[in-house]
C-alpha cells in the first residue's frame, strides 16, 4: 500500500494517509487489511489489531467533490453534542416518527396526562436557540423560572430523563425542600446531567421535565411506592425519553465535546487539478460492546432501574459514548445509519454483543412488549427482559420488584395474568425454568419465594431449549404427556400499595410426578444422588440456585427431617450427603427437566426450591426415569 501511495494511486493514497492519520500503528510491520468497497463509502478492516477488531470509514466531505463513485458524502459531525448540527438531526427524527405517517405504532395524542410532579423548564420569551449551553441556561436570561410544578390532571408534552444516579445523589425533592422547589429551583446548582436536560427540553420546545430524583419525594415511602407504580404510563406516555447513556453520574453531564477518535478526521487531497476532501472515522460500531442490534453500550445499561425505562418509552434519544442514537416503536437509527432497521418481528436485548454483524445482518426490529404481539410472544419477551434485568446492578435489593414494575403492569394489562413474584400464573412452566450459572447469595431479607429468580441476589438466565416449545400443564399428571405437572393453587402478596412491587410471602401448589432422591455435596462440587456412587448407581452433577447446607426441620408431627435448605453464607457449606425431592417438570425433545427441592424453613411441611436440574432422555421416549415417582401434591414456598 504505502509503494502505491507513492506512486500516486488515487484511491491508496487517500486510504494510506488516512491509515496513518488515525491508526498509525497499522502501518507497521507487515499487515493484512481487509478492503470493502461499498456503495457510499470504503472500508478497511485491521482483523489482527492487538486492541481487537478496529474498521475505519472514508467518506467524501459534503460539499466537495466525489473522487470516485464508491466514495459518497458522508457524515460530517459536529465536535460539540449542544451544536445545532446535533439538534438538527433530533428534529429529523422527530418529525419522522410524529410528523409523517410512516410510523403508526408510535402514534400519541398531541398531548397526554403529565405525571404527577414535573419540572417547568420555563419558556424562552426571546424565541431564539443561539448561544452556549451555559449561557443559554442560566437563571432568567430570557427564560421563566425554573420550578418544580405540581399538576392538576392537565395533558401536555413531557420528556423523561433516563439517567445514573451515581454513588452519592446530591440533589433530590425531600419533604424538607418539596416547598422550596415548587417555588423554584436555581439552575447553578443542578448536576450537569440535568442542567444538560432542561437545555435540551427548552431547544425543543417541550415545557415539561420528568427526572426521578426531584419529581419523586426520596423521603416518602408512600410517595415513592405509588410513583414507582406508575412509572410505566409516566415513560410510555412521555414525547421521548432523553437516555444520558454515557454518562456513570448525574455530576457528568452529557452535552460536551466529542473525542477526535469520533469526529474523525478530514483529508485535504490533490488530484491532478481537482481539489477534493475525505473524512475518515473510526466505525463506531466495531471493537465495542454492543446492545440490542448495535447501540453502543455505557454506564446507564448497566443500571437495573433504566432497564423498563428503555422498554416502555415510546421514543428514545440516546446521548452514547460519541455518537447520538434513535429508537421508538417502529425504528433504530444513529448518527453514522449503521444501527438503522424498521420494525418487524426480531428483537434482541442482549448486552454482550462485540462487533456489527448482528445489525448488519438483521433487518426487522421490533420493541418488546408492543400492542399485536401474541400471549406466547409477550411470555417470551418477559423471560429474555429478567435475564438482562437479573445481569444488571442495583444499588438497594428492595428494589428488585419495584424497578421492573412498569413493565410487569404493562404485560399484566395486556395479557389479564396473574403476577407470582415475578412469573406469571399462565405461563408458570416456562417461568419455572430459570437457573443460575453458579450459586447465588441469598439476599439479607426475604424479598421473594423460593421458586421465583428474584430469591436470589445475581443474574439468571431461561434455559434455551425448551422455551421454543409450546408446554402447557396437565389437567392430571400423566407421564406421557410434555408436562406432566398440574397447577392446583398459586398466592403472591405484596407489602405495599404498588401491586407489582415488594413482596412479603407467596406459594405455587403443583401436582406431579416426585421422587425421593439423596443430595451429596463433596468439595466444590454438588452431586444427585450419593457420591462416590454405589456400583451400578450413577450420580450427575447438580448445579443449585444457591449455597446449601444440611438442616434438621421440625414437621406437623414433631418429628425432625433432614434435609437441604438454602444459605446466604458460602462459608457455611460444609459437604453432606441428605435427602431432598425430584419433582418432574417436563420432557422436551431428548431433555428431562425436574426442580429439587428441600424441605422449607420458613413453613412446616412446605418446600422451598433447591435448583433446576436437567438431563439427557438418551434418547428414550416413554419416560422411565418415572419408574420409582409417585403422584404428589407440593407446596413450595
Amino acid at each position: 500500500m504505502k509503494a502505491s501511495h507513492e506512486r500516486s494511486c488515487r484511491m491508496c493514497s487517500v486510504v494510506y494517509r488516512g491509515i496513518a492519520a488515525m491508526r498509525p500503528d497499522a502501518l507497521e510491520g507487515e499487515r493484512r487489511l481487509c478492503w470493502a468497497i461499498n456503495v457510499d463509502h470504503v472500508a478497511v478492516t485491521d482483523r489482527f489489531a492487538q486492541s481487537g477488531y478496529q474498521k475505519l470509514r472514508f467518506y467524501a466531505s459534503k460539499g466537495s467533490p466525489e473522487p470516485w463513485a464508491t466514495l459518497g458524502p458522508g457524515p460530517n459531525w459536529n465536535r460539540d453534542f449542544a451544536s445545532e448540527e446535533c439538534f438538527r438531526q433530533i428534529d429529523a427524527w422527530l418529525y419522522e416518527c410524529t410528523s409523517k405517517h410512516t410510523h403508526p405504532t408510535c402514534r400519541l395524542p398531541s398531548a397526554m396526562l403529565l405525571p404527577r410532579r414535573v419540572i417547568d423548564v420555563g419558556l424562552d420569551r426571546t424565541q431564539g436557540t443561539s448561544g452556549t449551553n451555559e449561557e443559554r441556561s442560566s437563571q432568567g436570561d430570557g427564560f421563566q423560572r425554573l420550578r418544580l410544578y405540581e399538576s392538576g390532571g392537565e395533558c401536555a408534552r413531557y420528556i423523561a430523563l433516563s439517567h445514573c444516579w451515581g454513588p452519592q445523589q446530591n440533589f433530590t425533592t425531600t419533604r424538607a425542600t418539596y416547598e422550596e422547589r415548587k417555588l423554584a429551583i436555581k439552575y447553578a446548582v443542578l448536576p450537569k446531567t440535568f442542567r444538560d436536560a432542561i437545555f435540551v427540553a427548552r431547544r425543543v420546545k417541550i415545557q415539561y421535565l420528568w427526572i426521578d430524583s426531584l419529581c419523586i419525594i426520596q423521603d416518602d415511602p408512600a410517595d415513592w411506592e405509588q410513583q414507582s407504580s406508575e412509572m410505566g404510563s409516566i415513560y410510555a406516555n412521555a414525547y421521548f425519553t432523553l437516555a444520558a447513556s454515557s454518562s456513570s453520574s448525574d455530576q457528568d453531564g452529557f452535552l460536551g465535546e466529542r473525542p477526535d477518535t469520533y469526529c474523525g478526521r478530514m483529508l485535504s487531497c490533490q488530484d491532478d487539478s481537482t481539489h477534493f476532501n475525505v473524512r475518515v472515522h473510526r466505525d463506531f460500531h466495531t471493537n465495542r460492546t454492543l446492545g440490542k442490534l448495535g447501540l453502543i453500550l455505557g454506564p446507564l445499561s448497566n443500571r437495573a432501574w433504566t432497564l423498563q425505562e428503555d422498554i416502555l418509552a415510546r421514543r428514545t434519544i440516546f446521548y452514547q459514548d460519541g455518537e447520538l442514537a434513535w429508537e421508538c416503536c417502529s425504528k433504530l437509527n444513529c448518527e453514522c445509519g449503521e444501527a438503522n432497521h424498521w420494525a418487524g418481528s426480531g428483537y434482541s436485548l442482549s448486552t454482550t454483543q462485540s462487533s456489527s454483524n448482528q445489525i448488519q445482518h438483521r433487518s426487522q426490529y421490533a420493541k418488546p412488549l408492543t400492542e399485536g404481539r401474541s400471549e406466547t410472544d409477550l411470555y417470551r419477551d418477559w423471560r429474555h427482559i429478567i435475564s438482562e434485568y437479573t445481569s444488571r446492578k442495583l444499588t438497594k435489593e428492595s428494589d428488585r420488584f419495584p424497578a421492573l414494575s412498569g413493565v410487569a403492569s404493562k404485560l399484566q394489562a395486556f395479557t389479564q395474568d396473574t403476577y407470582l413474584g415475578g412469573l406469571w400464573k399462565n405461563d408458570l412452566l416456562k417461568s419455572l425454568l430459570w437457573q443460575t450459572e453458579s450459586p447465588l447469595p441469598l439476599s439479607s431479607a426475604y424479598r421473594a419465594p423460593s421458586f421465583s429468580w428474584a430469591s436470589v441476589s445475581g443474574s439468571v438466565v431461561y434455559n434455551i431449549t425448551p422455551l421454543h416449545h409450546t408446554i402447557t400443564p396437565s389437567p392430571e399428571p400423566s407421564p406421557s404427556s410434555e408436562a406432566s405437572i398440574s397447577l392446583l393453587d398459586a398466592k403472591c402478596t405484596t407489602r405495599g400499595l404498588n401491586p407489582w412491587g415488594e413482596v412479603s410471602d407467596g406459594f405455587i401448589k403443583l401436582r406431579g410426578f416426585v421422587e425421593d432422591t439423596l443430595l451429596t455435596k463433596s468439595g466444590p462440587e454438588v452431586y444427585l444422588g450419593s457420591y462416590p456412587p454405589e456400583p451400578g448407581y450413577a450420580a450427575s452433577l447438580f448445579n443449585p440456585d444457591t449455597f446449601l447446607i444440611k438442616a434438621e426441620v421440625p414437621l406437623l408431627s414433631g418429628v425432625l427431617m433432614t434435609t437441604v435448605q438454602r444459605t446466604s453464607s458460602k462459608r457455611e457449606t460444609i459437604d453432606f450427603e441428605a435427602p431432598v425431592k425430584r419433582l418432574f417438570l417436563a420432557a422436551v425433545g431428548e431433555r428431562y427437566y425436574f426442580l429439587i427441592l428441600g424441605v422449607a424453613r420458613m413453613k412446616a411441611d412446605a418446600y422451598e426450591r433447591l435448583g433446576l436440574y436437567d438431563c439427557s432422555t438418551d434418547g428414550g421416549t416413554n419416560l422411565s426415569v418415572l419408574a420409582s415417582a409417585r403422584i404428589a401434591d407440593v407446596l413450595i414456598v
